[in-house]
C-alpha cells in the first residue's frame, strides 16, 4: 500500500486536495451549536381527579393507563406515582427508537382510549413529551414606565415574527400575567335584596353558555346559525340583568357589585432584567439548526423592533447562546493554529525544512477531512465535537512525527523506502533521542 502512494503521487495529492476543500465547504455549512442534540426518551401522564384517596387513584385511574400504554412494544419502563387526588405515570422507550414523536402520538392514542374507563369526574389526563426543549436564546421586553400588560401585545408581535424563522422550533413567553373578571359584592347588599353568591353565580354561568344554534339548509347553500347572548367584553358583564327575588325590580351586575378586570394575585411567575418588570421570549432552535445564523437573524429583527417601538422600550438579551458557540469555535480555531505553529517550529529544528512542513501540514488536512465525514453523517459542530478534535491534535502530532523519524531513519541507512515492509514504531530509532 506505501509503495502503491509512493508510485501514484499525483492522484494522491490530487486526492488530498479534494478531500481537504470538501472538508472546508463542509466546514463553513455544517450547523452549530453549544451541545450537541439529546434525544429525551420519557414522558409523564398526568390525571387529576380531586378528593380521591391514593388507593381509589391508583386503581380507577393509574392502572387503567398502565395497562393501554403497556400494549406499545416501544415501551421500556413504566412507573407510577399515585397521590391523593393526582395520578403520574412515567412511560420510558427503548434506546433503539429514532423516531420519537410519532410514538408519542401512539401515546396519546392510547391514553384516549384508556380515558372511556376513567371515573367521569376525573380529569382529561395530560401526556407531557417535551422535556428535551433547551432555550439558548432569552429575550426580555422592558419599558421604562410602561406596565406589563402594556408590553405584552408587543412581546407577542416579536414572538410571531421570531417564530417564522426557519431554526426556531419553539417560543415561550416568561412572566406574563394572566388576567381575570374580578366580582367584588358586599353581603350586606346582596343579603338586603334577597340575593346570594350562588345566586349571581348561577345566573351568569347560565347567561355565557357558547351553544351551536344549528345549520339551515337551502338547496345547495348552507347557513351557520350562532346564538347570541355569552359575555363579548367587560361590559356586557356590567349590564348583566340581575331579578330580584323578593319584587320584580330589575337591577343591573353593576348596581350591586364592582365588576373589573385585573391580574391574578399573587402571579403565577414574574420577570424582571435589570430590577425592572419584563416579559421574556424564550427560544428555542430545531434539531439540527445553525446557532450562529439563528443568533443573526434573531438581532436583525431585534435592531429593527429597537428603531420603530417608542423611546424607553428596551429589547435586552438576556441570555444568548450564538455568542458562546461563536466564542468555542474561535477557540478551538486558537488551538488548531497554536498546534501547527509549534510543530512547525520543533519540525524545522530537529527534522528540518521539508519533513516538518510535511507534518505540520498533516494536521490541517486531516482535521478538514474530518469535517467533511463528519458532514456526511450529519454532526453538527458543537463543544464535544471541537473537545474531541482537540484531543486528536495530540495523537495526530504523535503519528506524523512518528512516521517521519522512521522514514528518516530508514533513508539515512541507505535503505529503498519502495521495498519496505509497514512502518512501525517499536522499528525506528526515535531522531529526538539520538540528536538529544
Amino acid at each position: 500500500m506505501t509503495s502503491l502512494i509512493f508510485k501514484k503521487k499525483a492522484f494522491v495529492l490530487a486526492v488530498i486536495f479534494l478531500l481537504s476543500f470538501a472538508g472546508l465547504l463542509a466546514y463553513k455549512s455544517m450547523p452549530r451549536a453549544e451541545d450537541p442534540p439529546y434525544t429525551v426518551r420519557e414522558a409523564q401522564i398526568i390525571t387529576s381527579w380531586p378528593g380521591a384517596s391514593p388507593k381509589r387513584v391508583e386503581d380507577l385511574i393509574t392502572d387503567k393507563i398502565e395497562k393501554y400504554v403497556q400494549k406499545l412494544p416501544e415501551v421500556k419502563t413504566i412507573e407510577s406515582v399515585s397521590k391523593t387526588g393526582l395520578s403520574i405515570v412515567k412511560v420510558k422507550l427503548r434506546q433503539d427508537c429514532k423516531e420519537i414523536l410519532p410514538i408519542w402520538t401512539k401515546v396519546r392514542q392510547k391514553v384516549e382510549d384508556a380515558e372511556r374507563e376513567l371515573p367521569p369526574s376525573a380529569m382529561k389526563p395530560f401526556v407531557q413529551d417535551d422535556y428535551g426543549d433547551v432555550f439558548g436564546i432569552v429575550i426580555g421586553v422592558v419599558g421604562d414606565g410602561f406596565d406589563l400588560s402594556a408590553l405584552e401585545p408587543t412581546a407577542k408581535k416579536l414572538k410571531a415574527d421570531l417564530v417564522q424563522l426557519p431554526d426556531v422550533a419553539k417560543i415561550e413567553l416568561l412572566g406574563t400575567q394572566e388576567e381575570r373578571i374580578f366580582i367584588d359584592y358586599k353581603n350586606e347588599k346582596l343579603e338586603k335584596l334577597g340575593l346570594s353568591p350562588d345566586y349571581l353565580h348561577f345566573l351568569l354561568a347560565t347567561h355565557n353558555i357558547v351553544q351551536t344554534g344549528g345549520t339551515l339548509y337551502s338547496g345547495t347553500e348552507q347557513v351557520t346559525l350562532e346564538p347570541t347572548g355569552n359575555f363579548e367584553d367587560l361590559e356586557a358583564i356590567k349590564n348583566t340583568i340581575i331579578p330580584l327575588s323578593q319584587s320584580s325590580q330589575l337591577l343591573s351586575l353593576s348596581d350591586i357589585a364592582d365588576v373589573t378586570r385585573s391580574v391574578i394575585s399573587p402571579p403565577t411567575s414574574l420577570m424582571r432584567v435589570n430590577g425592572q418588570p419584563s416579559i421574556g421570549l424564550a427560544v428555542s432552535m430545531r434539531e439540527g439548526g445553525d446557532a450562529l445564523t439563528l443568533g443573526k437573524q434573531v438581532r436583525q429583527i431585534l435592531r429593527h423592533y429597537q428603531e420603530t417601538h417608542p423611546i424607553g422600550t428596551q429589547f435586552e438579551e438576556v441570555v444568548f447562546q450564538p455568542d458562546r458557540v461563536n466564542h468555542k469555535i474561535q477557540e478551538f480555531a486558537g488551538n488548531l493554529g497554536q498546534a501547527i505553529l509549534i510543530v512547525c517550529l520543533v519540525m524545522l529544528f530537529f527534522l528540518g525544512l521539508r519533513i516538518g512542513l510535511i507534518v505540520a501540514s498533516a494536521i490541517p488536512i486531516v482535521i478538514l477531512i474530518t469535517f467533511f465525514i463528519l458532514s456526511l453523517f450529519g454532526i453538527s459542530l458543537n463543544q464535544v465535537t471541537f473537545a474531541s478534535l482537540i484531543i486528536a491534535l495530540g495523537m495526530l502530532v504523535d503519528n506524523g512525527i512518528v512516521i517521519a523519524e522512521s522514514m528518516v531513519s530508514f533513508k539515512t541507512k541507505g535503505k529503498n523506502l519502495l521495498k519496505l515492509p509497514v512502518l512501525q514504531q517499536k522499528n525506528s530509532k526515535s531522531l529526538f533521542s539520538s540528536r538529544l
